[in-house]
């Protein structure tokens, strides 16, 4: 297995794109790695692709319906990564915080970090499976691709934009009793230039050493496997229903559907005091706008991500528990009240439902995680670092 780090980085509303560009290619030439760009402009008119290019012409070449990319059909080889860097920088400085473009993505690519990282998988037609195999890994961008490369990403959100740094790093091919290596000092440099980065905000997990090892997710599973793996979410779905409906759980919750969880509870903290002394911890770099993220990991490496939703959307109270092994990935939500979906309205409330939400998880640890473990295997030590 080859070990596999990513992080996403989101960056103040208050960053100038072109900046954050520049000083990204800049720390990766200063550190000696000569990188290859990538780009990915998106949006549903044309014309307003046609307007920002005008600002850069150097880009027209790769201009096709709805999107300016370097991999567009019969795309002509890359300019001089020097002038290409400025004209995308001047693109990106154009985007308004209105919904002028869907997505400007740069990837800086071709990245030789030395043993015992490696620049990548071998290319695969199959990249995009692969890749959807990676828990987080969405943040990678519109091409797909388990190479060593950081990225730049601008994307529209409801009335305002999303700027993040992203990176991916892939290792060399390690024995399974083999500790991860740690992230290298200049990515972190390079990184600082535009926002500071601890390297506990990298998560570690395991890659198949060549597609031709892609993972079950990302391949036709074997018929048996599969039908087993959905025969254990059937059960627990249908486990949580019947807890919620029996008693089994500490307080009998009864589905709330239209109340709103109103703000000055301290959300964090009664999840927290639930959910600790179970061996939860909090995982800020897994959360944020509205999402509260708690993980832990289980004797066989499993790496056990329980999100609770309280408001990316509206002010709601929507768990989520996922478990991921080193070469698979299984999720479901979390039932706490009979009849469907509870929202806490009161401190009370809240103290009742977190306590619900600990004892529904660890059923499932005992149940359906334990099943996943015995049917997919247990995962390399290092694999279960959150």
């Amino acid at each position: 297995m080859r070990p596999l780090l990513s992080a996403n980085i989101s960056l103040p509303r208050k960053t100038k794109p072109g900046e954050a560009l520049r000083a990204v290619h800049e720390g990766l030439c200063d550190a000696g790695l000569t990188p290859r760009l990538s780009f990915h402009i998106a949006h549903d008119q044309d014309r307003v692709l046609e307007r920002l290019v005008d600002a850069a012409p150097i880009l027209a070449p790769y201009r096709r319906p709805g999107l300016v990319a370097d991999t567009v059909a019969e795309a002509p080889p890359l300019p001089d990564a020097a002038d290409l860097l400025d004209q995308l920088a001047l693109v990106a400085d154009g985007i308004s915080r209105r919904f002028q473009v869907r997505l400007f993505h740069v990837g800086f690519r071709d990245l030789d970090l030395g043993s015992p990282w490696s620049e990548g998988l071998p290319p695969d037609p199959r990249a995009a499976e692969l890749t959807a195999a990676v828990p987080g890994a969405a943040f990678i961008g519109p091409a797909p691709s388990l190479d060593t490369h950081l990225a730049y990403r601008n994307a529209w959100w409801v009335s305002g934009r999303q700027q993040s740094l992203s990176a991916l790093l892939v290792g060399e091919s390690l024995p399974e009793d083999a500790a991860a290596p740690e992230v290298p000092a200049v990515l972190l440099e390079v990184l600082g230039r535009v926002k500071a980065v601890r390297a506990s905000r990298f998560t570690r997990q395991a890659l198949p050493d060549s597609p031709a090892e892609l993972p079950p997710r990302a391949v036709e599973a074997p018929e048996d496997t599969a039908a087993l793996a959905r025969k254990l979410r059937i059960e627990a779905l249908g486990r949580m229903a019947d807890r919620a409906r029996t008693g089994a759980l500490p307080h009998a919750l009864q589905a709330s559907p239209g109340a709103v969880l109103p703000t000055g509870l301290d959300r964090k903290g009664a999840l927290l005091a639930a959910l600790r002394p179970h061996g939860w911890t909090h995982q800020g770099k897994h959360g944020g706008q509205g999402l509260l993220a708690f993980g832990k990991t289980t004797p066989a490496s499993t790496r056990l991500l329980l999100q609770v939703d309280l408001g990316t959307w509206s002010r709601r109270f929507s768990p989520r528990l996922e478990a991921a092994g080193a070469t698979w990935r299984q999720a479901l939500p979390v039932q706490l009240a009979h009849g469907g979906a509870f929202v806490p309205t009161s401190a009370d409330e809240l103290q009742a439902a977190a306590e619900n939400l600990a004892a529904a998880v660890a059923d499932l640890e005992g149940t359906w995680v334990a099943g996943l473990e015995a049917l997919l295997g247990a995962s390399p030590a290092w694999t279960g670092q959150l």
